[in-house]
């Protein structure tokens, strides 16, 4: 009776453990190149989604859940040139 009850644990699992994916991040900061001091408010979208995020007042960013890749990011903002990285 043991082993049934096991079993049907794990079927009512399965769903949750297929559905369960690596998933990653991007995270970063952003300065002024002459400065060194932190940029907020920049704009961090990456190429070809909708997917982003805006610096804090540290100038740190994170983007989660991600797939595992390889990504091209486009950072803006006003007064500054467009970079992509």
């Amino acid at each position: 009776m043991h082993r049934k009850n096991l079993l049907s644990l794990f079927w009512l699992l399965m769903p949750y453990l297929l559905w369960a994916q690596v998933t990653g991040k991007i995270s970063g900061r952003v300065v002024d190149a002459n400065s060194g001091q932190p940029l907020p408010c920049v704009n961090v979208q990456i190429v070809g989604t909708s997917r982003g995020a805006s610096t804090d007042m540290n100038g740190e960013f994170y983007i989660l859940n991600l797939q595992p890749g390889a990504y091209v990011l486009e950072f803006s903002m006003v007064g500054y040139q467009t970079v992509r990285l």
